[in-house]
């Protein structure tokens, strides 16, 4: 199984669990808890990718990022570079539900948890790192993800939830 896909398992997982712990190839152990534990009192720092929001019709998205690599009503798969790849999840509506950026390769590449959820976050001991915040006035809770170990991945993930 390819770091790729063993990333979108991994991020599938979370989607569908609100307490979970995954056990990647590398035994790099992540532990996702429910949205409800973690909340934020101030307004996102990172509130869209690429100019593309939850809630913002596909074919804004289209417009915004292109064609996508595979496409559906569901969700459309963005490979942006060799190094990142999106994924835009809609609901019924055809509006974005979930935006999630990976990133592998060079992480210089990638954001760091301050510009993603504002503060800086420590690193596990196997240098993993995640960090969830909730934004339930904007309607969306974001998270980082970094795994640990050799070949590290970061996932950006934006999802909609209830407004306040």
């Amino acid at each position: 199984m390819s770091v790729k896909t063993t990333s979108f398992f991994i991020f599938v997982a979370f989607l569908l669990s609100p307490a979970l712990t995954v056990r990647s190839e590398r035994q790099t152990i992540i532990s996702f808890t429910s949205a409800s534990s973690v909340s934020a009192q101030t307004g996102p720092v990172y509130d869209s990718y690429k100019g593309v929001k939850i809630g913002m019709p596909a074919a804004e998205v289209r417009a915004k990022l292109g064609k996508p690599k595979e496409e559906s009503d569901a969700e459309d798969l963005y490979e942006i570079s060799p190094l990142e790849t999106a994924r835009v999840f809609y609901e019924p509506d055809k509006t974005v539900r979930v935006v999630s950026i990976m990133y592998s390769g060079d992480m210089n590449l990638a954001p760091t948890p301050k510009t993603v959820v504002g503060t800086d976050v420590p690193a596990k001991e196997d240098g993993g790192i995640y960090k969830m915040m909730q934004y339930p006035k904007a309607g969306f809770w974001i998270s980082y993800v970094k795994t640990g170990g050799e070949g590290p991945i970061v996932i950006v993930t934006m999802q909609k939830m209830a407004k306040e």
